[in-house]
């Protein structure tokens, strides 16, 4: 019911995540102001990345965390090197085209080989699946009877993420992949 679109680089910093909930509109009564962290959110009919949310993900997320400023303030645009998943909704002109004209060139993995080749998926998830588990676990503690809603999970996450997201363990991933050295 829920995908998280994370995004690190290879000197081990983190982006906000982006949350994708299965439902057809974002509704205001899903969390509290001051009980969620400053990421997007959005949702698919299947919980899922599609294109529109993957072009949203670039202009709200990625493009603010990777452009840099010249001396005089202005925007600059240095070229980035997105590495993702060759998933059909990623493998679309326009999609392609808008990473393009951002200075920003996509290398696709092979689809569903996340296992082998994502640099998170070598380093951090595991991790990641067990602290969130514990979050779980702690509030289950607190309260058995309240089920693990929309806002419970972002917020178990959150702590999970915060534990496990080191730049070290990040950066670990890219070596294991032979990304990076």
């Amino acid at each position: 019911w829920v995908s998280i679109l994370e995004c690190i680089s290879a000197s081990g910093r983190s982006m906000y995540p982006m949350v994708i909930f299965k439902g057809k509109v974002v509704k205001t009564t899903w969390f509290m102001e001051d009980d969620t962290p400053n990421w997007l959110i959005a949702t698919s009919s299947k919980g899922w990345t599609v294109s529109c949310i993957a072009l949203c993900w670039l202009h709200e997320i990625f493009l603010p965390e990777t452009t840099s400023q010249d001396s005089s303030g202005r925007s600059t645009l240095r070229p980035h090197l997105l590495i993702l998943d060759g998933h059909g909704s990623h493998v679309t002109i326009e999609f392609m085209g808008k990473y393009w004209r951002n200075n920003v060139e996509l290398l696709f993995l092979p689809a569903n080989s996340s296992y082998v080749l994502h640099s998170l998926d070598l380093s951090a998830s595991s991790i990641l699946k067990t602290e969130y588990q514990r979050e779980i676990a702690d509030l289950a503690c607190l309260d058995d009877t309240a089920p693990v809603k929309k806002q419970r999970f972002v917020q178990c996450y959150e702590k999970a993420q915060a534990k496990t997201f080191a730049a070290s363990l990040l950066c670990s991933g890219w070596v294991a992949v032979g990304l990076y050295l």
